[in-house]
């Protein structure tokens, strides 16, 4: 059974190309975090150990077969990473691809922690914009690059470079599925999502101490 862990501000869609292939030889299963892609937002609290705690519950619910080959990216090597340390028993191997680390969360430098708290900001401001449908308005790449985020962001060249990131991820999926992820982030809950993403990860998780 491959149970696929998307990234930070990802969803199930990330794995539209991958799962398929190796669907073709084993079990998989992909699903969307509390707040992303089609999932509703948690409620409370909503740190690593909850996501984690999340993931188990619905792999227990669908009654997946075990042990489990858990295939993360970024953020989500972190979560699996995780996950195997709270369930053992139930991992067979772990897939980390370009995994993030987890002392960069638990334990940033000052340099990181101003980037998680700006890029929350910016949720925020995103989530409240969402809202009234500003950013469904704001589909023009040039109208986002050039108004909407440096007025938010107030640090334009900044901005125009994540604008750019953005672009290049999404060119590496298939054009029919890029609308359906513009749909998801013009809804205020997957900025929401955001928001409660970054500031936290779990100190009390062993990942926090090592960094590994």
């Amino acid at each position: 059974m491959v149970v696929f862990e998307a990234g930070i501000s990802a969803s199930s869609i990330n794995w539209i190309l991958t799962q398929p292939q190796v669907a073709a030889f084993a079990t998989t299963c992909s699903y969307d975090r509390a707040g992303l892609g089609w999932s509703e937002l948690p409620t409370g609290d909503y740190d690593s150990e909850r996501m984690v705690a999340d993931l188990a519950a619905l792999l227990d619910r669908l009654q997946l077969p075990e042990p489990y080959v858990m295939v993360g990216h970024s953020y989500g090597g972190l979560l699996v990473h995780l996950f195997a340390e709270r369930y053992p028993a139930k991992v067979g191997a772990l897939v980390l691809i370009d995994p993030a680390l987890a002392c960069y969360w638990a334990h940033p430098d000052a340099d990181r922690a101003r980037a998680k708290r700006r890029g929350a900001r910016l949720a925020l401001w995103c989530a409240r914009l969402a809202s009234f449908g500003l950013i469904r308005l704001a589909t023009s790449p040039l109208i986002v690059r050039r108004l909407i985020l440096p007025f938010i962001a107030g640090h334009k060249e900044s901005v125009e470079g994540a604008v750019y990131r953005l672009d290049i991820e999404l060119r590496k999926l298939p054009l029919e599925v890029v609308p359906v992820i513009r749909s998801h982030w013009c809804r205020p809950k997957s900025f929401r999502a955001m928001v409660a993403h970054l500031p936290r990860w779990s100190r009390a998780s062993p990942l926090s101490k090592t960094g590994k």
